[in-house]
């Protein structure tokens, strides 16, 4: 019989760049990752927890890039916007 996860963590990292960050620990299924810049793709990866113990990371197998909720206009003037991305796992 399978042990069900109790938690798992998740680390992210620009797709140009190798070094991981953690993010968080989830005890759901869903995770918001929040201060992504817009337009630049992120890799992700998880490792589950659980009585037994903590498993390997697995990398999700596609990258993500986040997009500006106002629109390319808006874009332009706020370079700097912060993007919330929901990684769901």
């Amino acid at each position: 019989m399978e042990a069900a996860s109790s938690s798992s963590t998740l680390e992210k990292r620009e797709a140009s760049k190798r070094a991981w960050q953690r993010k968080g620990v989830a005890t759901d299924t869903e995770y918001q990752v929040i201060a992504l810049n817009t337009d630049t793709p992120y890799v992700f990866q998880v490792a589950a927890k659980n009585e037994v113990g903590v498993g390997p990371f697995v990398e999700l197998s596609k990258a993500v890039a986040p997009r500006s909720q106002f629109g390319e206009l808006s874009q332009q003037r706020h370079r700097s916007l912060t993007a919330v991305s929901s990684i769901q796992f």
